[in-house]
């Protein structure tokens, strides 16, 4: 019978025990604002090994947890430090909110981190709604990105900018010279890259987006969350037409072959198109009567 209590007495004592680390090693994580697989890596444990030692289940030992105390840059005696048995750091609701954050951006990518921080700030001036610094237009070339683009920049007295023109500005390269000497993928990092800076510098532009751009999905990420993307759209029939009498890149010898390169490329690029916040159908309209549209959807914002 008094082995029985003993052990009893001895199997509370060491749940408690493990409980009060795992919560001590919780808080401080947390105050880190470090996710489990953050303090996992740093403690060269595994993240299954963390959650089972916060939640008291993980009898840990003496040089594992060393490299715990290590990785949260405190003393090992602090963590097995306990005035009462019951006396341990516990974690708020803030605490936890904050862990719970930390936790959910684990492996985002730079431009959902990005768009994140400037929501946060945005927030915090009041700055959550009406119309973004940047208006983007998106679509096919010959959809009248740059006539409509130039219109709606002198109405609302911003400037208007290519993002083709800025990223040549950038690298000191043509598009054709930055494809053929580092490939579409630096094209695409260019972008972005470019992209990012124009929402930092906070400046009222109109922005001419290239169509391939859409499809990197961090410049996708920044045009949905820091600007207001306005797809022009327009049927493959009548760009083709307007890609002969402009002589773009579309106008090849074989019409058939043209058609069917337009209409293809405005499908793969439909779904991320049509994700913008604001969509005018320039076909069989003049660029002044899309304007025009283009201007009342925007006034229906602020």
């Amino acid at each position: 019978m008094i082995m029985e209590k003993k052990s009893a007495r001895y199997t509370t004592r060491k749940s408690i025990l493990l409980k009060s680390l795992g919560t001590r090693v919780r808080a401080l994580r947390t105050k880190q604002r470090w996710s489990q697989q953050v303090l996992a890596k740093n403690a060269g444990l595994s993240p299954r090994f963390i959650a089972q030692l916060e939640s008291g289940q993980s009898n840990i030992s003496i040089s594992k947890l060393d490299n715990v105390a290590e990785a949260l840059g405190c003393p090992l005696i602090n963590l097995i430090r306990f005035e009462r048995m019951d006396s341990v750091s516990t974690i708020t609701s803030d605490d936890k909110l904050l862990g719970e954050i930390v936790s959910m951006l684990e492996g985002k990518t730079e431009a959902e981190l990005f768009a994140v921080r400037r929501h946060l700030v945005a927030g915090s001036a009041g700055n959550t709604s009406g119309v973004p610094n940047i208006i983007t237009l998106l679509g096919l070339p010959g959809t009248g990105k740059t006539s409509i683009g130039k219109e709606a920049a002198r109405s609302l007295r911003r400037k208007f900018l290519s993002l083709d023109e800025l990223v040549v500005e950038e690298s000191g390269f043509s598009i054709p010279e930055i494809i053929e000497i580092h490939g579409e993928r630096r094209l695409r990092k260019l972008e972005f890259e470019v992209l990012l800076k124009l929402v930092e510098n906070k400046e009222r532009i109109v922005l001419e987006v290239p169509p391939g751009a859409v499809t990197n999905t961090d410049t996708f990420t920044i045009l949905h969350t820091c600007t207001l993307p306005v797809f022009l759209k327009t049927r493959p029939e009548e760009l083709f037409k307007r890609a002969f009498s402009e002589k773009s890149r579309w106008a090849t010898a074989d019409k058939v072959k043209a058609l069917d390169n337009l209409r293809q490329a405005q499908q793969e690029r439909q779904v991320l198109f049509g994700r913008a916040r604001i969509t005018v159908d320039t076909t069989a309209k003049t660029p002044e009567a899309c304007f025009r549209q283009l201007m009342q959807e925007i006034k229906q914002l602020k």
